[in-house]
């Protein structure tokens, strides 16, 4: 193996760990968008379930109570609000992520394939090599066989 081949094979190495370090924070960025998904579901069941049970026929509640009532939704809003920004900053930062993944999947390809050639044109260098050696051998023995 020639020296540019050592070397690309590490450039190689490289690039595969930075690939999959981009595929790790990738992954793990997704699972806390998951996360995050499911928080906002959560939140949203219980806004749901306190204004159901809030507006139940029957219930009778004083003007202190329905304006706490009230507040409390409208803190329950705001926080669904938040966590909806979140969520879309989260899938913004997920697409770089992935950008970035992927930019670095394809260099680590290429150098592979780099790394694939040099070696084949090295394999071939070797046969001509050695082709070459064996053609002077026999050269040489046919030279000295018809000079005897």
């Amino acid at each position: 193996m020639s020296r540019r081949s050592e070397r690309i094979l590490k450039l190689v190495e490289l690039a595969q760990r930075r690939a999959d370090l981009a595929a790790r924070r990738l992954g793990e960025h997704q699972q806390r968008q998951r996360q995050a998904g499911t928080v906002r579901e959560e939140l949203a069941n219980f806004r749901s379930l306190y204004g159901e049970h809030r507006s139940r026929p029957g219930q009778v509640m004083t003007a202190g109570a329905l304006w706490n009532s009230h507040q409390f939704l409208g803190r329950i809003d705001d926080a669904l609000g938040q966590q909806q920004q979140d969520l879309e900053r989260q899938a913004r930062q997920a697409e770089q992520l992935r950008q970035q993944w992927l930019a670095a999947r394809q260099r680590a390809d290429a150098l592979k394939l780099v790394a694939s050639q040099l070696e084949k044109a090295d394999t071939q260098r070797q046969l001509n090599s050695e082709q070459q050696l064996a053609d002077e051998m026999s050269s040489l023995r046919f030279g000295r066989a018809s000079h005897d």
